[in-house]
């Protein structure tokens, strides 16, 4: 994940403004790209941090269940962000966001809790339709529309 971020980071520079803007539209990528870094370093830290306190052998059945099933989360959640990437253009930004978070939501919900999948379809348009308006009215960066273009968004 850090790797993506750095990436991400660098891919950024290549970002050209129009207006001349400051700052520019590479600003909030940037911003978001050391965020994704810290957060992955953070999280990496901490890994290390518990696999000291852990040999394999110490290690019981259950928490080799739970092992594996994180390892098909991160399959899972990869396989999605590709679906996302290649679908953002053709369903546009608001149906692609609200399919990719309401399945990252499914997939991150702990084994053995409840899927609230009313709470996680409200959560995924709420925040999608206030990002839309964000990027659009607020920054006035225009997001893919995709197929909504057919009603007139």
């Amino acid at each position: 994940l850090m790797i993506v971020a750095l990436i991400l980071f660098i891919s950024t520079f290549s970002i050209r403004s129009l207006l001349g803007m400051n700052p520019g539209p590479e600003f909030m990528p940037q911003v978001a790209s050391v965020l994704l870094f810290i957060v992955s370093a953070g999280i990496a830290i901490e890994g290390y941090g518990h696999s000291k306190y852990y040999t394999e052998e110490e290690v019981d059945d259950e928490e080799k269940k739970y092992r594996s099933a994180g390892r098909r989360k991160v399959l899972y959640s990869v396989i999605l962000i590709g679906f996302y990437v290649f679908a953002f253009d053709f369903l546009g930004f608001v149906i692609s966001t609200i399919i990719y978070e309401f399945c990252q939501m499914i997939i991150l919900t702990p084994v053995g809790q409840k899927k609230n999948y009313l709470l996680f379809a409200a959560v995924s348009i709420i925040s999608t339709v206030f990002f839309y308006i964000v990027f659009n009215y607020v920054l006035y960066l225009m997001l893919p529309v995709g197929l909504l273009r057919f009603i007139g968004l």
